[in-house]
């Protein structure tokens, strides 16, 4: 794969992320977090050495909640969307002005604009000389998705 194809996968991907996951991230956190309290529930999980009972092996005392707060904390899914999570408010600090209205445009609570919708809304903006040809555009989108794969490498 070459590099310019590297990348273009890398901004698909990420762009696929926020769609997928900016607004829903609390929910999906949650929900990994359920699932993990069922499959404990299901297969009674410990950790290893500690017994369930409310002692462990070594003699501390531990308890279900205390096991699934470990588990919470190590569970790869969830330490992921949290990493995503504080990527996002970190993104948006560093974009420029007309990349976080691109940003609320495509990616907002309230808005989903396709890209062309977005150069066309850009356009009647007060910065609209600067967005004369779709490519630039979607040179604005580049800058966004690059910029937050730099954050998620921090």
């Amino acid at each position: 794969m070459t590099k310019k194809t590297a990348i273009k996968a890398r901004r698909d991907f990420l762009e696929f992320e926020l769609e997928a996951k900016y607004l829903k991230i609390d929910e999906l956190v949650e929900q990994r977090r359920r699932e993990l309290e069922r499959l404990y529930a299901v297969k009674n999980l410990t950790i290893p050495d500690i017994d369930d009972s409310g002692a462990s092996r070594s003699g501390t005392s531990c308890n279900t909640s205390e096991n699934l707060a470990i588990a919470y904390a190590s569970d790869l899914i969830i330490l992921k969307l949290e990493e995503f999570q504080r990527a996002i408010p970190k993104l948006l600090d560093v974009l420029e002005p007309d990349d976080k209205e691109i940003f609320r445009l495509r990616w907002g609570e309230h808005t989903r604009y396709d890209w062309i919708q977005i150069l066309y809304i850009m356009q009647n903006g007060d910065t609209g000389y600067l967005y004369k040809h779709r490519k630039q555009i979607y040179r604005r989108r580049e800058v966004i998705l690059d910029t937050l794969a730099k954050i998620l490498l921090m």
